[in-house]
């Protein structure tokens, strides 16, 4: 799957997994994936929607927000996994951030033992959140 990936040429980072909005990877999802980025973060943001029509793909990840399981998740997990073997990229040090229906993969994924800190940016939040990292919520 594509991944948009943003980064400072300088160092190993700390990575950051970027979950987008609904309308998808859009020149604004861009925009902030570059600021974070230049604020020294290596970002991978994977194109979750060039699997299928718009339409389908949400209808999917709203049935896996649900079950917090499926092919969404393991795209995402997926990711992370490629992110955490780039030279650039420090897997020690991995993060989550996600807006709108990616706040709510950035909960779900805070309880998978894989990140350090978890970014939601609204997004509906699951029942429970035992064994969560750090969760920095706006």
């Amino acid at each position: 799957m594509p991944v948009y990936v943003s980064r400072p040429a300088r160092g190993k980072l700390p990575g950051l997994l970027f979950v987008y909005e609904v309308f998808g990877v859009t020149d604004e999802m861009k925009r902030v994936a570059d600021d974070f980025a230049a604020g020294g973060y290596a970002v991978a943001m994977p194109d979750l929607f060039s699997r299928g029509s718009w339409f389908s793909c949400v209808r999917k990840f709203m049935n896996d927000l649900k079950s917090g399981q499926g092919r969404s998740m393991q795209d995402l997990l997926d990711a992370r996994q490629w992110l955490a073997t780039r030279e650039f990229a420090d897997p020690d040090r991995m993060a989550v951030i996600g807006f709108c229906m990616g706040g709510a993969f950035a909960l779900i994924l805070a309880k998978t033992g894989l990140f350090r800190v978890s970014a939601p940016f609204y997004g509906e939040a699951p029942e429970r959140l035992d064994g969560a990292c750090p969760i920095v919520a706006s």
